[in-house]
């Protein structure tokens, strides 16, 4: 069911793929159902757990940012001055 005015509510896979790729770029869920034309994230959870392709989408996007988080971790640490590290850790 979809409201005509407000938040949506029924799944709709426009918004669902939007949620996905912002997801991906590493926006939490709540900034993301905080937008006006987002569901709310009590709808998103409920869509995760009604919808399996949603969820294993929504899965794989997370698993996704984790790399690149992991990533940028890694290039810090590859890139690092040394003494820089070493005045850190006192």
């Amino acid at each position: 069911m979809s409201n005509s005015v407000g938040r949506p509510t029924g799944y709709n896979d426009e918004i669902a793929e939007r949620i996905i790729d912002l997801v991906i770029d590493g926006q939490p869920i709540r900034f993301i159902c905080s937008q006006v034309d987002m569901p709310s994230v009590a709808t998103v959870m409920r869509w995760l757990a009604d919808y399996p392709e949603f969820a294993k989408q929504y899965a794989l996007a997370k698993e996704m940012y984790a790399h690149c988080i992991f990533d940028e971790i890694q290039h810090i640490a590859d890139t690092c001055d040394p003494t820089e590290v070493q005045k850190a850790k006192r």
